[in-house]
């Protein structure tokens, strides 16, 4: 598989990384649900996921693997889509690395020397129900999925051999860094039911015949793996199929049953071990079996060393008693071998490992990252004619960032019709605000002192966020309307959504969008996280990135006092709002742009102190401002301005139950005095 060297390498601040992906385009278009149809919102909620986790030797073949599926300059690979017909495939591999840590990227080419990757197939459920017949699998793998399933994502992580040392030895960590992607790895093994481990065969036998038993060396490093996967880390019933690769060429039946017979001995697998293991003496008896091949003579002696060993220790791992046993890459071509990859993969569905269920935290991690690189390229959000900038992103402009993509880690369509409930999710983790109920702001209350309280959040805003307006024009939720409460769907199952519209932002400081950025995998690719048992965007305690914070804050509270001096000009907001109307521009429309200017700063000064606090509900923050305060004027003219931009007055400067209630989680309002 010599086109996998060509896979780039780049440097990121976590170490390296290598990317490909591959799409099916005339299926892909087939595939995609028009938005304006009313059954749009099924297609997220219509995907089945498969998770595998894969472990093992090194140069075991994981790596490949996972790569074949997305390694289309392969000459086989035309063969390989031919029988698993996939609707698009990706592959990321990492290497950690800790802080001035500049060791070379690739130890052994193509790949490299992996901590964690990942591989994702995706298919539509019909080419899933054709892959199950053709292998012979069980069909409730179709039968029982969720109705209005309709795509299967199968997906693979890789943990390398160094990454699961650390896991299994705190000691070989080292940096900060390392140990907080070491921690998201085992929360992530807590969480799986379906382990594949990868033996290299060739390290296994090597020197077998001479030495008469298995290497002992990578025996022992099987063993203390296969003990920390059956300590209390894990669930009870997870299971552990296991792969070799690499076998070697030649194995006679003599020479396979003295290997077994020696390093059973050598291992202290007694008689009664094997008696309690109807597999092991099975195998034990089946090892000389003149019709079998040298490949499937070496499974069998492994086998029958494993169930041994299991037996010996009582591990109450799910261990599948065969041993399946192939090559991903022809040794001599160096080209994959398609009916191998498939095979291989037919095995795993066919282990007693299928307890799956729908994993949507991913889908929403994958559309939250490419939110944020989308509003990265502020040429999509320009508005005709005049090409103004629009501060906030929304989902036509998602949809052209995604039609240019040429990596994606999920199929597009799904990371489409995450974006509502993604903005949503980002606005109540503090991470984003949303252009509350087109205001071109968050929901805000703003206090000025000496004057009155505005917001701009109405009643009965705060009990259900409304996204889109009922027939009667107001709030209310209906057939025709989607209400989402505290970031999640309600009357989501049908009626038409086309109307529905929800614009999300991102900060725009600099200093604080790079914190935000962090924030999200802690400088790790997304990719890599299953996140199924914890918050989808929590904040890391890490020193460094807090103390990042508490200086982007800092600089943010200066850019507050420096930029409130240049909206106090003669012309108030009101005056320049009339002027506009009338297709004047001057002082006026300047006047009324540097009060959003001020405001949309003081609006992210809130949302990074929230974050300094951990709050789940902002407090009231009171603004920096200049020494001698507030001129009368300029109190004056934001009042005006206010007023003048869709703003209620507060009664007595309270606002009411409905609106005020920042107990309340359903919506997120940023609480601002101006003193």
């Amino acid at each position: 598989m010599a086109k996998a060297g060509q896979l780039a390498i780049q440097r990121e601040e976590f170490g390296y990384v290598q990317r490909s992906a591959w799409r099916q385009a005339d299926r892909l278009h087939e595939e995609v649900i028009d938005l304006d149809s009313p059954f749009s919102v099924s297609l997220a909620a219509g995907t089945h996921l498969y998770t595998f986790v894969l472990i093992g030797d090194q140069n075991a073949g994981k790596s490949t693997f996972l790569h074949s599926f997305a390694c289309y300059q392969d000459e086989n690979y035309l063969e390989l889509s031919s029988l698993l017909p996939v609707l698009s495939s990706s592959f990321l591999n990492t290497r950690f690395l800790p802080e001035g840590d500049n060791r070379r990227a690739i130890d052994e080419p193509p790949f490299l020397d992996t901590d964690i990757a990942r591989g994702t197939i995706a298919m539509v459920l019909d080419d899933f129900a054709f892959f199950v017949e053709e292998h012979n699998l069980d069909h409730s793998l179709v039968l029982d999925l969720p109705k209005g399933t309709r795509f299967v994502v199968v997906q693979f992580i890789e943990f390398g051999g160094d990454h699961l040392d650390q896991l299994m030895d705190a000691s070989l960590i080292g940096s900060q860094r390392i140990a907080d992607i070491v921690e998201r790895s085992r929360e992530m093994l807590r969480e799986c039911r379906k382990i594949v481990y990868f033996v290299n065969g060739h390290t296994l036998f090597r020197d077998a015949a001479e030495q008469g038993c298995l290497h002992a060396a990578s025996m022992a490093t099987l063993e203390r793996r296969l003990a920390f996967l059956n300590s209390s880390l894990l669930p009870a019933d997870v299971g552990v199929m296991v792969h070799m690769t690499r076998p070697p060429a030649a194995l006679s039946p003599e020479t396979a049953a003295h290997i077994l017979a020696s390093t059973r001995a050598a291992l202290h697998i007694s008689g009664e071990d094997d008696a309690s293991s109807a597999a092991s003496t099975t195998a034990a008896a089946a090892v000389d079996a003149p019709e079998l091949s040298a490949a499937e003579r070496a499974a069998r002696v492994l086998a029958a060393v494993l169930s041994g060993l299991r037996a010996r220790h009582a591990w109450h791992l799910n261990l599948s008693e065969r041993v399946t046993c192939a090559d991903q890459v022809d040794p001599f071509s160096g080209s994959l071998v398609p009916e191998a990859i498939v095979n291989t993969l037919a095995c795993m569905f066919r282990t007693e490992m299928m307890k799956s269920g729908v994993g949507q935290a991913q889908p929403d991690l994958f559309a939250a990252q490419h939110m944020l690189a989308c509003y990265k390229e502020p040429e999509r959000r320009l508005l005709p004619p005049d090409d103004t900038l629009d501060m906030f992103l929304d989902q036509e402009a998602f949809r052209d960032y995604l039609d240019d993509l040429h990596f994606s880690e999920a199929p597009v369509p799904i990371l489409l019709q995450r974006f509502h409930h993604v903005a949503l999710r980002l606005a109540a983790a503090g991470l984003a605000v949303l252009d509350h109920a087109a205001s071109a702001h968050a929901p805000l209350r703003i206090t000025v002192v000496g004057g009155v309280a505005f917001t701009n959040v109405k009643a009965g805003e705060a009990s259900s966020y409304t996204c889109c307006a009922g027939s009667d024009g107001g709030g209310a939720a209906g057939s025709d309307c989607i209400d989402y409460v505290s970031g999640d769907q309600s009357n989501s199952g049908s009626g038409d959504n086309s109307g529905c519209s929800v614009r999300v932002r991102f900060p725009t400081f600099v200093p604080l969008m790079r914190v935000v950025e962090s924030y999200f995998s802690h400088n790790v690719p997304g990719e890599l996280w299953l996140d199924a048992a914890r918050p989808l965007f929590a904040g890391t305690q890490d020193p460094e990135l807090y103390a990042q914070l508490e200086a982007a804050a800092t600089a943010l509270g200066a850019k507050v006092v420096e930029l409130l001096p240049l909206s106090a000009v003669n012309t108030t907001p009101q005056e320049a709002a009339a002027g506009g109307a009338a297709g004047g521009a001057g002082a006026g429309s300047d006047s009324l742009q540097a009060w959003h200017l001020w405001l949309w700063m003081a609006e992210e000064y809130a949302l990074a102190q929230r974050l300094l606090r951990r709050e789940q509900q902002p407090s009231a923050v009171r603004l920096p401002l200049p020494q001698n305060g507030v001129s009368p004027a300029q109190r004056d003219a934001l009042l005006a301005f206010l007023e003048g931009s869709g703003f209620a007055r507060v009664e007595g400067g309270k606002m009411n139950s409905a609106a005020g209630d920042n107990d309340n989680d359903n919506v997120v309002v940023y609480d601002i005095i101006v003193e």
